[in-house]
Order: structure tokens, then sequence, then C-alpha cells
């Protein structure tokens, strides 16, 4: 985030601003889905909250991975 933010700060910094405005509120609506999501789920029981932090762990983890596999592809290229 950082270099693509000091990016949009050398361009305007509006732009800069507006990167981190837009990612803060991603980040906070994102959030506030998953909590309602999960409150949703409370009454369906235990197992269908166990699988649903499954599904998001593993969600995370091929996130993650892709990340990590990006990063090494880049440095590697130059």
């Amino acid at each position: 985030m950082g270099p693509l933010l000091l990016k949009g700060w050398r361009e305007t910094p509006m732009n800069g601003i507006s990167l981190l405005i837009g990612f803060y509120i991603t980040l906070i609506l994102v959030t506030l889905g998953i909590m309602l999501l999960f409150t949703a789920a409370r009454p369906l029981g235990p197992r269908v909250n166990r699988a649903l932090i499954g599904v998001s762990a593993i969600a995370l983890t091929l996130f993650g991975l892709y990340e990590l596999f990006q990063g090494i592809g880049s440095s590697l290229s130059g």
C-alpha cells in the first residue's frame, strides 16, 4: 500500500488522500459485513459458525499465498 500511496501523492495529494480514505472505508465496510454475517448465523448453531470460520480461514490463506507469490514474482522480475 505504501508505494501506491506515495505514487498517488506525487501525482496530486488528493489522489493519495482518496486512496487512503477508500481503503479504510472498504476495510470498515467489509469488517462490518463479516460481523453481520456471523451475527445472522448465530441462531443457526455452532456448526454453521465453525463452517464460516473455516471458510474465512481458507479464503485468507489463499489470499495470503496469492500475495506472497505476487511479491516473489515481482522481486524476481526486477
